[in-house]
């Protein structure tokens, strides 16, 4: 449906990648080491990288011990942030046809269409990577839970 707002490959990357990293804390992480917890294009994820640097969301250390930083504080960058760094002003129509004007008295889904968008975009304006990275486990928490349970 062409009305409702889309996440693109890229901005699942950089959500995934930048939670990533505030989970991880201090100290740069090869874009490598991402893309492999992820199962996805190291080419593509540093892409993604070279772009969230350029707007200021990560910093990028080269060298042996290079990496990747977050270089904001994650209790501050929204994901409608986030998202916008990747693909602009996050724009969504009423109509899932593509029409500038939805006539929704017509319409099968009505206003469903403006209220999923307008939900999407509340909730990434107001959701914070920190307030994510505080509930989200990694790899390394899920296996060490599921140890600790087998014991």
């Amino acid at each position: 449906m062409s009305g409702i707002i889309k996440v693109s490959e890229a901005v699942s990357l950089a959500l995934h990648s930048v939670l990533y990293l505030a989970r991880r804390g201090q100290g740069p992480v090869r874009t490598q080491e991402i893309a492999d917890t992820f199962g996805v294009s190291v080419h593509h994820l540093a892409k993604v990288h070279q772009r969230l640097v350029r707007v200021g969301i990560l910093r990028s250390n080269r060298g042996p011990r290079g990496g990747v930083v977050l270089d904001r504080d994650p209790a501050e960058l929204t994901l409608l942030e986030l998202y916008e760094s990747m693909e602009g002003r996050l724009e969504s129509g009423p109509c899932v046809f593509g029409r500038p004007v939805c006539d929704r008295h017509e319409c099968l889904f009505g206003d469903l269409v403006s209220s999923i968008n307008r939900q999407a975009r509340e909730y990434f304006g107001t959701t914070t990577i920190g307030d994510l990275a505080k509930g989200w486990k990694g790899k390394e928490e899920e296996s060490e839970s599921e140890s600790e349970s087998e014991s």
